[in-house]
């Protein structure tokens, strides 16, 4: 009877809330975002960020400006120079999905690493994934750069 309802909440949960995501959607969204990015396509980047994150970030910090609220989220330490570098992202030649790791014991929070490459220099960068959960669904978005 214990496992029955554990079963039961677990499977309410998941009514509820949507799925919860997997490495593998991890991998898959974060894939996604970097071929937005290597299209250099605004729009396309700005729909793996967080809707929240967007609002506050780009939307009231920033006032707007697509273009530095990128550029900033994808800046990073240069292998090169080792000091950090603030980068247009138009100019990124490569984007490579390096590590997909979970944050603090969640499974709906990842750690994800990228290494660009752009004109003399490769960067390495750490961005925040998380999924929102509300009825019935659950939805990924990037949060902004860790480190």
């Amino acid at each position: 009877m214990k496992y029955a309802i554990i079963l039961f909440f677990i499977s309410l949960n998941t009514f509820y809330f949507g799925q919860l995501h997997t490495v593998q959607d991890a991998t898959i969204f974060s894939e996604s975002f970097s071929n937005a990015v290597l299209m250099h396509n605004e729009d396309e980047i700005l729909k793996h960020i967080d809707v929240d994150y967007k609002k506050g970030q780009l939307g009231k910090l920033l006032k707007g400006n697509k273009e530095q609220f990128i550029n900033e989220m994808l800046s990073g330490f240069g292998d090169q120079s080792e000091e950090y570098m603030n980068i247009d992202y138009k100019t990124i030649t490569e984007m490579t999905v390096t590590s997909i790791g979970n944050e603090e014991s969640s499974t709906d929070n990842w750690k994800v690493n990228f290494q660009l490459k752009i004109p003399k220099n490769t960067i390495n960068i750490s961005i925040l994934l998380i999924a929102k959960k509300s009825a019935r669904k659950s939805k990924l978005g990037f949060i902004g750069g860790i480190g």
